[in-house]
Formats: C-alpha cells, structure tokens, sequence
C-alpha cells in the first residue's frame, strides 16, 4: 500500500496528530536494517516508521477480517504501530550496546515512550495524546508486552504479535525480502480469520504462509546472518558504547 494511502487510513481510524507526533517523525529517521543497508546487495534502506506502518496496515486488514468493534480495533492498530517506538539509532544493529550503557533495550523505551514512565517525563510521553485521543496507554503496551492481565477481548490480539507467525515478523521479513531483491511470494490481504472460534491463519491463506516459512529461512540466511554483517555490528557496538552515555536520555526524542 502506497505510503499516502496508509497515512490517510490511519489518519482516519487514529487521528492524524499521532502520525505527525515527534516520536514517530523519530522513527522515520532510524534505519531499519541498521548496517545492513550499506551492504552491496541492499536494494534500498527502510526506516522503522515504513516497517511500523506496515506491521499497523497489517492489523488494520486484520481487524477488518475479524470485525473488531472500533474501540479493540483502535487499540490494536495502534500498538502496532508503536510496536518499535523505542528503537535507538541503526535499530538492533547497535542496540546491544546502547542496552549495556542505558541499562533499557528497545522494548523498555517503549514503555516510557508510550506510558510516560521511566525517565521519560509523561508530558514529554505519547501518553497525554493517546488518551486524548480516548485511547488507553496502558491497553496499548499490555498487548506489547503480553500482559496476561489484559482484557480478555485483547487476549487473542496480543497473541498476533507474539505468534510464531506474528504481524511483526511477516512485514520484516517480506521488508528484508525486498530491500535485497529477494524473490518472495505476495502476501495475501487477509491473513487472519476466526478458525472454529480462535484466530488463526485463514485457509485461502494457508499457502502462502508455507511459504512464508521458506522465505524467512531465505533472510536469515542470506541477510541477517551475513558474516561481514555481524562483525560490522560487532565493531559499531564497540564505537558506540565508547561513545554514548546517559546524557541520550535527556533529548531521546531527537536522538536519531
């Protein structure tokens, strides 16, 4: 889906504000592929505001398949969108030393971002406008974080996006796909269906996540696990962690 056909779809159903909020405006500015996108077979570099659009275009098919009411449906896509509002620069390429130094991986960050705890102070937080936006916070990370004390009609939405076939990883690795011109099959519109009372995979979509399985093996083969790729990360994660300390905390919203 063009980029301007998803802003304005999520524009509808979230409210534009989110979409220009300086958290996500962040998101467009990191690398989603990290070093990877200086490798000679890279096609293109992503940022994680195109994957977190796409994970949320994801859900917002899923939501229209399995007719959530509009209030899960907001939660949902929403979460999915901020899914990596945490990220820190070249995304999980430098990430081991930005943890080692801030003491907060990606995920920790964003619960500050999105809940206005931590170091980051609430008025600073998405918190105030998701909530002005009648959108709980709290809701929105517990389907991040798994909470087994969420809802129970967020219960089985929380397990797409923790599944062996989740929101995050399809759009990941069909984005990896492409930014190295690896051949990988269309992903079909609705992937998700009520199966015998459960969400689970629909059946005209069973094929193409057989195939799915192939492709991923395809990435981490021959992208992720690049041997010059995992020693470059290696010496970016020396550089960094030699470079960086807490001082990032103070102005993370435009630390890019």
């Amino acid at each position: 889906m063009a980029l301007a056909r998803q802003r304005a779809r999520f524009a509808q159903l979230l409210g534009a504000d989110l979409l220009t909020s300086r958290w996500l405006q962040r998101l467009g500015r990191i690398s989603f592929l990290g070093t990877l996108d200086e490798h000679p077979r890279s096609r293109r570099a992503s940022s994680r505001l195109e994957h977190s659009l796409g994970v949320a275009t994801l859900a917002a098919d899923a939501a229209e398949a399995l007719d959530l009411p509009t209030e899960q449906a907001r939660i949902f896509v929403t979460a999915c969108l901020l899914h990596d509002i945490g990220h820190y620069p070249l995304s999980h390429a430098a990430e081991a030393a930005f943890a080692r130094v801030l003491g907060a991986g990606h995920h920790e960050v964003g619960r500050w971002i999105i809940c206005g705890s931590g170091p980051i102070p609430r008025e600073q937080s998405l918190a105030p406008q998701l909530e002005q936006l009648d959108i709980d916070p709290a809701l929105v990370w517990g389907l991040l974080d798994h909470d087994p004390d969420l809802p129970a009609a967020l219960q089985p939405l929380a397990r797409l996006l923790q599944a062996p076939i989740n929101l995050d990883t399809l759009e990941g690795i069909h984005r990896a796909a492409r930014d190295f011109r690896i051949r990988s099959p269309r992903l079909p519109e609705h992937i998700f269906g009520w199966v015998d009372g459960e969400i689970g995979i629909a059946r005209p979509a069973l094929a193409a996540i057989d195939r799915f399985w192939l492709l991923k093996d395809r990435v981490y083969d021959q992208v992720i696990n690049i041997p010059s790729n995992i020693l470059a990360e290696a010496r970016l994660c020396e550089l960094v962690a030699r470079e960086i300390g807490l001082a990032v905390l103070e102005s993370l919203d435009h630390f890019d």
